[in-house]
């Protein structure tokens, strides 16, 4: 579905010192951002973009270069331009709540579980969890995603208790802070995040 470009009341300002292709790149890239140009949907086509804002095709191609380098159009050969899906490109440091962060972008979040085992802390694992040797642990491996884009692999360990199922409640509702509330005595009050390209 093409969108109506009639209906944009943007203008280009050919007086301006600012290139007229990149005056139309932030145009259309403020239309993807605002949500009128939606994941999928086809640009108009160039003739009709250049006959809407009286410039060149040259011109339009240009800007839908600028907005193929940056990720926000992918062209597909003898089909048009389409706007592509939002990428998360910022690495977050904070530790916020994935399904949140997730929804937040307008995407949605999923959580598989790969693996699942109860295991003895040996002297490094106590000493993390700082618990006694050999108290029994629950391993777990995810994987955090969108639509069917892999985010984040996951290894956790928690402390086992029989009487509170976290592992269940993570996967109903993968909030730090609720199973903190719910399912133990101790939160954690330091975490290591290690990154890799």
């Amino acid at each position: 579905m093409k969108k109506n470009y009639n209906q944009e009341t943007e203008k280009i300002d050919k007086d301006s010192f600012i290139p007229i292709y990149y005056q139309l790149a932030k145009i259309l890239e403020r239309q993807i951002l605002k949500g009128k140009l939606q994941p999928g949907e086809s640009l108009a086509s160039e003739n009709e973009i250049a006959k809407k804002y009286d410039i060149s095709r040259m011109t339009v191609r240009k800007a839908i270069s600028e907005l193929a380098d940056a990720g926000m159009v992918y062209t597909e050969k003898g089909k048009g331009t389409f706007v592509a899906k939002p990428k998360l490109e910022d690495v977050v440091f904070e530790l916020k709540n994935f399904h949140e962060e997730i929804k937040s972008r307008g995407m949605q979040p999923r959580t598989k579980l790969l693996k699942v085992k109860i295991v003895r802390a040996d002297e490094l694992l106590a000493e993390k969890l700082e618990v006694p040797l050999n108290t029994n642990c629950l391993y777990y491996r995810l994987l955090l995603s969108t639509q069917e884009e892999p985010l984040i692999y996951e290894n956790k360990y928690v402390v086992y208790t029989k009487q509170k199922p976290i592992l269940e409640s993570e996967l109903n509702d993968p909030s730090l802070s609720n199973l903190a509330t719910h399912h133990g005595e101790k939160f954690p009050t330091m975490s290591r995040r290690v990154l890799h390209a």
